[in-house]
């Protein structure tokens, strides 16, 4: 059984992630195996556009702002989206 998924690498490479207290988001794309025998061919995909949902709920309401923006501060400065 195997699936596909959207992780930040930042996250996923940063040894402060990855415990029960602060877990690496990861955010399901897809079913690549297993779902045949479970009888879920209709749940074997998540839409593109539930999943910018999901990211745009955790970024509003899990991730602080000081983590936001150690994670996206110069990518918002570099973009001109941030002073």
């Amino acid at each position: 059984k195997s699936f596909s998924a959207y992780v930040n690498r930042q996250q996923w490479q940063d040894p402060t992630y990855g415990t029960k207290d602060n877990p690496v988001p990861i955010f399901f794309k897809r079913a690549l195996s297993g779902h045949e025998t479970l009888d879920m061919d209709n749940f074997i995909t998540i839409k593109p556009s539930v999943n910018k949902k999901l990211v745009e709920l955790y970024l509003a309401h899990e991730l602080s702002s000081k983590e936001f923006n150690r994670l996206y501060g110069e990518d918002m400065k570099r973009l001109g989206l941030k002073d």
